[in-house]
């Protein structure tokens, strides 16, 4: 495994991985789509139980539930979303130099 991952030490002598090779990736990708294809098997394939697939419904209780229900907040919404856009910010970003854009300060060492 020494040719797909390097180790290195840290300032308090212990082992850290310092880098992986980008077959990994390709590895990852492999192991998750051969997991969504058993998954998918899994579930069409697999007998579902005879019966009721619901709890009985307690009329008194169904009553008082009103049409419309409220799952989130505008805020947590906004959260969701700003978050959302910052991790694929981020994403994207980690990947520019390896690409070979190197337009940004970060990239190309510059200082403030």
């Amino acid at each position: 495994m020494g040719f797909l991952v390097q180790w290195g030490k840290n300032p308090w002598g212990q082992d850290i991985l310092t880098h992986a090779q980008w077959n990994l990736l390709w590895i990852a990708i492999a192991f998750g789509v051969c997991f969504m294809l058993g998954h998918t098997l899994f579930v069409a394939l697999w007998p579902r139980p005879a019966g009721p697939q619901t709890a009985p419904v307690n009329e008194s209780a169904a009553a008082r539930v009103p049409a419309k229900v409220k799952r989130h907040s505008l805020a947590a919404r906004m959260f969701h979303w700003i978050m959302a856009a910052s991790m694929l910010t981020l994403l994207f970003t980690a990947f520019v130099p390896i690409l070979g854009i190197k337009k940004f300060d970060w990239v190309l060492g510059g200082h403030l």
